[in-house]
């Protein structure tokens, strides 16, 4: 057993339960993602993406969107049917709600559908990019650049409202009792209606205890709010918090295969919480998904795929997992005889 103290955490290092059932370059998959990990500091989400940026299920298919005005409808057997619509611009979010599937995208575009098979796109007023949507309380509610929010009851007539923040509203997550958004410059912001938002500015607040952060996404499970971003020197960021007011940087530290610890160096993507499991699920660069379960000490790291991933959506134990070129999969965690791995569903 070997401790190692980090910032004031003492973090032990149990003996190592080997990952198997995938390789890459007929390399062990821990060794060749250490050797990725050390040089993916490229900042993945600020690149111009081609392929999937969201999924959601319905019913018991997908909705998946992505660039240049793509919508694919995937059925549970992996097939997928492409449906035409009339624009070609970037697509970047999706959700259903009450039965509706809502699509939001560049230049303050808004679709909805009620079969998943034609779509009809509704004024906003917006003219800002669109870059994430939730359903909170009766309401749809989109996030835009320049700090926009958009909402409507009925997904037909929409209000606009500027939100005093620096940077582009990138991020929102929704529970019963709030709404919460990020903007990629650092700061949070919450309504408990979805009409007004107190803002927080995290890298002021936490100036000269936490390093500063460019925050991408947040999500909302197990009690605890999760924000994953960057820091200022290119690392990684993963805060905590149970109401918002409150956040933990935790380090993002994983055993390799020769039982050392190794400090995550991938870029984050996307995050999702496996209610299941009672985790975390981290989306990175380089195809590669990293758990984090309650236990600072278990995390885990997996490469799913070669190709770059941009979103990740649980369901029943699995994980679909999409990205450029329009690639999708889905996949499943398998635990047997201290043995922990991905496996392909499809």
């Amino acid at each position: 057993m070997l401790l190692i103290f980090y910032r004031g955490f003492m973090f032990v290092l149990l003996p190592f339960i080997s990952l198997i059932g995938i390789t890459v370059a007929n390399k062990p998959l821990q060794t060749q993602l250490i050797n990725e990990c050390f040089t993916a500091r490229t900042d993945t989400t600020c690149l111009n993406r081609t392929g999937y940026l969201d999924i959601t299920s319905y019913g018991k298919d997908f909705i998946a969107v992505g660039s240049n005005g793509r919508i694919d409808r995937i059925d549970a057997n992996g097939i997928k049917t492409t449906i035409p619509i009339p624009v070609s611009i970037n697509l970047i979010a999706v959700i259903t709600a009450n039965n509706l599937i809502y699509i939001a995208g560049d230049s303050g575009t808004m679709l909805r559908s009620s079969d998943g098979e034609s779509f009809r796109s509704f004024p906003t007023g917006c003219t800002k990019k669109l870059n994430d949507i939730v359903f909170f309380k009766g309401r749809i509610i989109a996030a835009s650049d320049s700090g926009e929010i958009i909402s409507s009851v009925d997904g037909e007539k929409w209000s606009r409202k500027r939100i005093k923040v620096t940077g582009n509203i990138v991020s929102l997550a929704a529970n019963a009792s709030f709404c919460i958004g990020i903007t990629n410059k650092g700061d949070i912001l919450k309504s408990s209606d979805g009409i007004t938002w107190s803002i927080f500015d995290y890298n002021n607040v936490y100036a000269g205890f936490n390093k500063h952060c460019s925050f991408t996404r947040i999500a909302i499970g197990g009690n605890r709010i999760a924000i994953i971003g960057r820091h200022d020197d290119g690392l990684p960021a993963l805060l905590f918090s149970s109401v918002g007011e409150v956040w933990t940087d935790r380090p993002l530290f994983y055993t390799s295969d020769d039982e050392s610890a190794q400090l995550l160096q991938n870029q984050l993507i996307d995050i999702s919480y496996d209610d299941k499991a009672d985790q975390y699920l981290i989306l990175c660069d380089h195809g590669i998904i990293f758990t984090v379960p309650s236990c600072i000490k278990c995390n885990r790291l997996f490469k799913v795929s070669e190709k770059q991933l941009y979103t990740l959506l649980l369901q029943e134990g699995a994980v679909i997992i999409a990205g450029e070129n329009y690639f999708y999969n889905k996949i499943k965690f398998v635990s047997d005889n201290s043995v922990e791995n991905f496996q392909s569903w499809f």
